[in-house]
């Protein structure tokens, strides 16, 4: 059976070259379940750079999904290459994703090619979340890099973590939604424990809780006037104003952390399933005079957003489908070539490679298949 489409997420993870996103998709997938050890780019075991080339280069060269769950909700992660050489991936994932996490290098601030995919993500209406890594580098600074991300994408940029320490000192996390404080020992999936806020920073953690609440009651009139007011507004009401805020645009949470050392990973996957929205809650895509909803009473209508070349499998394309369910054993029609294609083997992916077979894709789901 398929995930339900409002228990989906589709991510892409772009940003420019250098900025770790290989390293944050590894993170993200360790501390998903998917992986049992945290592999490592400058050490060629990371999960989506499996290509010689990419070893080679320490870089990504091509696009690569991965699958996997958290908190009940499926997580389609598309880690795209950042070199502007080969941007074709990037925007492919883009067109294909309700949202995409921005990921930025907190010695280095915004570079040029971060300022290219966010216009595009901005002309394709997807919800954009950013989190700023390499904390832990020589230089690195998130207050000066939450300016720069406020001048480059505007003033609805918002920080909803602060980090506790900086460069080689950072040990943790503030949550401004909850205000609890969260600190880190080790690389583990279990290297996450609450602590109180320390006292040192408890009015810079206020200080940005109230810009915060500044622009989440932005989203909403009654928010508005209420927040206004001196009422209080309950955590379930800034949960909601945040994922609505952040579906189309009009908000932009900054979340922080240090991939390499699985630092603020667990936060950023909550974040994903709870900020971010499923392809129900983004809407439908208008092709033409047409809109396509992620209903499974409807035809099938997939998009191939990716073919490559397997060594073993021989040609896989990736794609997503927008309505209907895409199942193995069944003829759907090509509206490039107007002839009918048997959908044989459907694959699950995890970064260059598959990792399973599957019966079918439902709608708002991304997945793969065989020699089409």
């Amino acid at each position: 059976m398929h995930k339900a489409a409002d228990r989906i997420r589709n991510v892409a993870i772009v940003g420019h070259r250098g900025t770790g996103k290989t390293s944050l998709h590894e993170a993200l997938l360790f501390q998903g379940g998917a992986i049992n050890r945290l592999g490592s780019v400058t050490d060629g075991t990371s999960t989506s750079d499996a290509d010689p080339d990419e070893k080679a280069r320490q870089m990504s060269i091509s696009l690569a999904l991965s699958s996997f769950e958290w908190q009940d909700r499926k997580v389609n992660l598309l880690d795209t290459p950042g070199d502007s050489s080969f941007v074709a991936d990037a925007l492919g994932a883009l067109r294909v994703c309700e949202s995409a996490v921005f990921v930025v290098n907190a010695v280095m601030g915004v570079e040029v090619h971060t300022n290219r995919l966010w216009q595009r993500a901005a002309e394709l209406d997807l919800a954009r979340l950013l989190f700023v890594n390499m904390l832990d580098r020589e230089r690195a600074d998130f207050f000066r890099t939450l300016d720069s991300l406020k001048s480059a994408f505007g003033q609805h940029v918002v920080a909803t973590e602060i980090p506790i320490g900086s460069e080689h000192d950072i040990s943790g996390l503030i949550d401004l939604v909850d205000m609890k404080a969260y600190a880190y020992e080790g690389t583990g999936r279990d290297n996450c424990s609450e602590i109180p806020i320390p006292d040192e920073l408890q009015a810079q953690a206020e200080e940005y809780r109230e810009k915060l609440m500044d622009e989440v009651s932005e989203t909403s009139d009654s928010l508005m006037e209420r927040y206004l007011e001196g009422d209080e507004i309950s955590h379930e009401e800034i949960v909601a104003a945040l994922k609505d805020g952040t579906n189309h645009g009009s908000l932009h949470p900054v979340t922080c952390g240090v991939a390499t050392a699985n630092l603020g990973t667990n936060r950023l996957l909550d974040a994903i399933v709870e900020d971010l929205p499923s392809p129900v809650k983004h809407g439908g895509l208008e092709v033409g005079e047409v809109t396509l909803e992620p209903a499974e009473d409807q035809p099938l209508f997939a998009y191939v957003f990716k073919t490559r070349a397997d060594p073993f499998a021989g040609r896989i394309n990736l794609f997503r489908v927008y309505q209907g369910t895409m199942s193995q054993d069944s003829h759907v029609l090509n509206t490039r070539t107007h002839i009918k294609e048997r959908i044989g083997q459907l694959v699950t992916c995890e970064g260059g490679g598959q990792t399973g077979h599957a019966d079918e894709f439902g709608p708002g789901d991304i997945g793969a298949g065989a020699k089409l």
